[in-house]
């Protein structure tokens, strides 16, 4: 596959394993874009379930399910909310390859873990990288057309909401790189997140 160093991670993935939470609650697991998830925004929104943190920067679909032993099944999360995709068109990855990797890892926690519901987040642009923004658009579809069609599954729309009309990002939602959110859009994608697993609860947290 792409990435030719699998363990590349392995420090951060050792920082992450010492800081693990509570079992059995809310997961996320995914790249950057959770690796910088405040975490007492993570504590309010997704209050009074149990919430755990476990996101690496740079990382890809592949690079998770290599670590899914030890930041997915330790956690015997009850709902596992995934962020991946961002970064795998950089490493030659096209959305059938991020989407068919990213699909062993929900596989994989659902057969470990009876009854895990899954909030899949939709991946966001990046200015100036087209054909990378095709890809991760294509596996947004992906990702939308499996949460439709399972009663475990939520898609959240993400990138609905992070840009205007002619495609261009909301600033106010990004840091001054245009890639990373803002506080403000970290409050959005905690609304989203929330929304969602609401949304698999029956309205309830």
């Amino acid at each position: 596959m792409p990435v030719k160093d699998i363990s590349r991670f392995e420090s951060a993935v050792c920082a992450l394993e010492s800081a693990r939470n509570v079992r059995g609650g809310v997961l996320l697991l995914g790249s950057s874009t959770f690796a910088r998830f405040p975490a007492e925004l993570a504590v309010r929104a997704f209050s009074p379930l149990p919430v755990t943190l476990c996101g690496f920067g740079g990382s890809t679909a592949e690079e998770a399910l290599y670590y899914y032993p030890r930041l997915v099944a330790p956690q015997a999360p009850k709902i596992l909310v995934w962020y991946e995709g961002d970064n795998d068109p950089h490493f030659g990855y096209t959305a059938s390859d991020a989407f068919r990797l990213s699909r062993r890892v929900w596989e994989r926690a659902r057969a470990d873990f009876p009854g895990l519901r899954l909030v899949l987040v939709g991946v966001k642009d990046t200015p100036g990288e087209t054909e990378a923004n095709r890809e991760r658009r294509a596996y947004n579809h992906r990702l939308k057309e499996y949460a439709a069609s399972r009663s475990f599954a939520a898609y959240a729309d993400l990138p609905a909401v992070l840009n205007l009309p002619d495609g261009k990002p909301r600033k106010e939602f990004f840091c001054a790189d245009s890639i990373h959110l803002s506080t403000e859009g970290y409050e959005l994608l905690a609304e989203r997140i929330r929304a969602a697993i609401l949304e698999l609860n029956h309205g309830k947290l």
